[in-house]
């Protein structure tokens, strides 16, 4: 599980090493997220985003 700061770190980390762009890296870390036993509430892919 993960949690929403750690989500946000992750994305930025592939937009800074890849070059990937932020929605896109975001949204596949949300997805792999989700895939888990435990997916994140909504409250906390909205921090996710807004960080």
């Amino acid at each position: 599980m993960h949690n929403s700061r750690q989500l946000a770190f992750l994305a930025l980390r592939d937009v800074h090493r890849q070059g990937a762009f932020t929605d896109v890296a975001l949204d596949k870390w949300l997805q792999k997220a989700s895939a888990g036993a435990e997916p994140p509430m909504p409250a906390d892919r909205r921090l996710a985003i807004e960080l």
